[in-house]
């Protein structure tokens, strides 16, 4: 079964050897919470809720498949676009109760 999986994020990382302060392109870990989301040839939405901290969001898939983001997102094959095995993040806004959702692609 072809599979979307999201990781959750409420911040970047710091250089503590830069300076203080310094962010880094790299999430902060542990992260907030995964999920993973089926994918289909209908508009799939993951089971929870983005939780009240998340600002950046992991998304990498196994298939080729369209992603939509949203308080009620329905994913069609004319929203962005993710090649199979790639990963991509996506910064979100915090505590608005964002999904994603999916659908196959070619």
């Amino acid at each position: 079964m072809a599979t979307v999986y999201v990781v959750e994020y409420a911040q970047l990382g710091r250089e503590v050897y830069g300076g203080p302060g310094t962010l880094i392109q790299a999430p902060l870990e542990p992260a907030l919470a995964t999920q993973t989301v089926a994918i289909g040839s209908s508009s799939t939405q993951c089971a929870n809720t983005f939780n009240e901290q998340t600002t950046l969001v992991l998304v990498s898939t196994d298939a080729i498949c369209s992603i939509a983001f949203g308080t009620n997102p329905n994913a069609k094959n004319t929203n962005h676009r993710m090649a199979a095995n790639a990963a991509q993040f996506f910064s979100v806004p915090p505590g608005k109760q964002f999904k994603i959702a999916v659908i196959t692609n070619s």
